[in-house]
């Protein structure tokens, strides 16, 4: 589950040292230790193959092998103060692999690591495949201790990604992070330590094209018995472009097409993903970014697209959506988006855009929830919100959900885009508590501000996307790097 770690919350005294010059860290969950049965076992190892590194590093790690061993049959894992530590073995049994999401591991990087030890005897890990040298580490009996070693070029694999696993019989481990030092770690071209990322969930759709959503990344699609007709969403190659958001061309985005998912039954389903793993708490807020292709989707008078949810654990199970963004697509061509609580009808549109153009879309959840029923909790829509600016400077896109007043929809953990017989397709999901952490900002190339400096001084019209306009309709545009309305 690729975006599972992501939502675990992280309590380790070791976690307290780590600074901005950690490049890659990743803690054993206290779930795949405590496996006991044979089938939790095979369920541990079928969820782990590989997983998101603790959020604000750029790693992930591959792992398919530690949820389900044992040793002659006993435990995996040793608890000391309620913490789990995971038990190794040689390079072709139990062990991690760790990639950097950007960049390579380099010589002069050093590794850490949480162990213990249930003897007496020095022990510690050993870093790449088949490596002869073992990396030793003093314990004391039943304590923990910090592991500290410096890499070497021979400690990388060839594809700059780190495999770890352990010295001798006695070692558990915990944790696991490099860090790096201000002049890159004297590897070759000091590839910069990557930028915190502190999305709650970020899903780029970055999976095999043509394979079914459902399934990957913690993807469930419909458990109500009425919508469960019909396949999953599909990963599709595609590029949808908005300038200056982090989630902006990757390459990848989720296909919600009514022919090839042969939506009949209720006319819509829910694709789901948990965002956190807990009740929100009181005055808790999150904000949900998106893009969205409406290029080929039909004419439509009004149909919901996304919602925060409280998703049924089973079929039959009932499902509490708030927040529920809507889209329009006119006649003409123009699409304009809205925003309601439940059961409100919709008066009031966003402005219109072309329906070629991306748009980036971004819900705000404000859980006032004491108790079950949610009525006071709100929730807003920002329509093409510009990603280098605060929330307060992009009021002038902010809309408030019908029915903010009424309503229940408490314990809202999920984030769901629903198929209503609608083609469109959606990339660069981000979840936060923060505007900033979700509507993250990736600022232009050198080369790409001259090129756009350029174009603006020629008087064309630009999307909010940063596409050139040949023939602007209604809508707001940046003409000569000045937004301009065009009525």
């Amino acid at each position: 589950m690729k975006k599972f770690f992501t939502l675990i919350a992280l309590a380790l005294c070791a976690q307290a040292s780590m600074a901005q010059d950690v490049i890659a860290s990743f803690t054993f969950p206290n779930e795949i230790m405590a496996t006991q049965t044979e089938q939790e076992k095979a369920d541990a190892i079928a969820k782990t193959a590989s997983a998101e590194g603790v959020a604000g590093t750029g790693c992930t790690v591959d792992y398919a092998k530690i949820g389900g061993y044992t040793s002659s049959g006993g435990e995996n894992w040793k608890v000391l103060n309620g913490v789990y530590f995971q038990k190794l073995t040689h390079a072709t049994q139990a062990f991690i692999t760790l990639h950097l999401n950007s960049g390579k591991f380099q010589a002069g990087d050093v590794l850490k690591a949480t162990l213990y030890n249930g003897s007496t005897t020095a022990d510690g890990l050993k870093v790449k495949e088949a490596t002869a040298t073992a990396h030793n580490v003093d314990h004391t009996k039943e304590a923990a201790s910090t592991l500290v070693y410096t890499l070497t070029a021979n400690d990388l694999n060839e594809d700059g990604s780190l495999t770890v696993y352990r010295s001798d019989a006695k070692c558990y481990v915990n944790t696991i992070w490099v860090e790096r030092n201000g002049e890159g770690g004297g590897g070759e071209g000091g590839d910069p330590t990557p930028e915190v990322d502190n999305a709650l969930l970020k899903e780029y759709f970055d999976y095999t094209e043509n394979s079914a959503l459902e399934g990957q990344g913690g993807w469930v699609v419909s458990t109500k018995a009425s919508e469960a007709t019909g396949s999953s969403p599909i990963v599709i190659n595609r590029t949808i472009t908005y300038a200056g958001y982090d989630g902006s061309a990757t390459g990848k985005a989720a296909l919600f097409d009514d022919a090839q998912q042969q939506t009949t039954e209720g006319n819509s389903r829910n694709s789901v993903v948990p965002f956190i793993s807990t009740k929100p708490a009181t005055n808790d807020v999150f904000y949900a970014a998106f893009l969205g292709d409406f290029s080929n989707t039909a004419t439509t008078s009004g149909k919901e697209i996304f919602s925060f949810i409280k998703q049924g654990a089973a079929a039959g199970d009932g499902t509490t959506a708030r927040g529920r963004v809507w889209v329009k697509v006119t006649e003409d061509g123009n699409k304009s988006f809205a925003i309601r609580k439940n059961g409100q009808l919709i008066e009031t549109y966003s402005a219109e855009t072309p329906k070629a153009d991306a748009v980036l879309l971004v819900v705000k959840y404000v859980n006032k929830s004491t108790g079950s029923s949610g009525d006071a909790d709100e929730f807003y829509l920002f329509v093409n919100p510009d990603p280098s600016k605060s929330e307060e400077d992009n009021a002038a896109v902010k809309m408030e959900a019908l029915g903010n007043s009424s309503d229940g929809g408490a314990d809202l953990r999920y984030v769901s885009f629903r198929q209503t017989k609608l083609n469109a397709a959606y990339a660069g999901l981000r979840v936060a508590k923060t505007w900033d952490d979700a509507v993250k900002y990736k600022s232009a190339t050198a080369i790409e501000q001259v090129a756009a400096k350029k174009m603006a001084a020629n008087g064309e019209f630009f999307n909010l996307a940063g596409q050139r306009v040949a023939q602007p309709a209604k809508g707001l545009y940046i003409v000569n790097g000045k937004k301009v309305v065009v009525k």
